[in-house]
């Protein structure tokens, strides 16, 4: 689908090592923008979502995927774990007093990921992917870390 490529894209130019750069990842992302196949990037929205029940239910819902709750730990390494790492999206940015292994446990693309996403496709794309890029942290080299792809 173009809107998984064009996910798995964005991942590449804010400079997810190419682990990061999966399906998984792709459709965290659109999920996490609360984008569907047909939506543009300028409708990327900030909504805060918890990993199986809004996560994993948009992407199977709205990209006709069939992961189950046992890929759920997939979603959390693979995608998520570097995303809040790469200051993609927020840990519990409505309660960030939550342990860390909470069943509220909920993410939300960050504001400054949020502003550049929106821009993909546009003139304005590279004025906001420099500024993810400069107020953002530095990706470390995984090149030697292996992570299972599922897809």
């Amino acid at each position: 689908m173009k809107k998984i490529e064009e996910a798995q894209d964005i991942l590449k130019q804010f400079g997810l090592a190419p682990q990061q750069q999966n399906k998984i990842s792709a459709l965290t992302l659109l999920a996490l923008c609360n984008l569907k196949p047909e939506d543009s990037w300028e409708k990327a929205e900030k909504k805060s979502m918890s990993l199986s029940k809004d996560i994993m239910a948009f992407v199977n819902h709205n990209y006709q995927e069939e992961y189950k709750a046992n890929t759920r730990e997939s979603f959390r390494k693979i995608a998520l774990n570097p995303f809040v790492e790469f200051d993609i999206c927020e840990l519990n940015p409505d309660n960030p007093n939550l342990p860390t292994q909470s069943s509220k446990t909920h993410y939300a693309i960050s504001e400054l990921a949020l502003t550049a996403v929106r821009k993909y496709n546009t003139p304005q794309w590279s004025v906001e992917l420099n500024n993810f890029k400069r107020h953002n942290k530095v990706m470390p080299d995984n090149s030697n870390i292996k992570i299972k792809t599922i897809t």
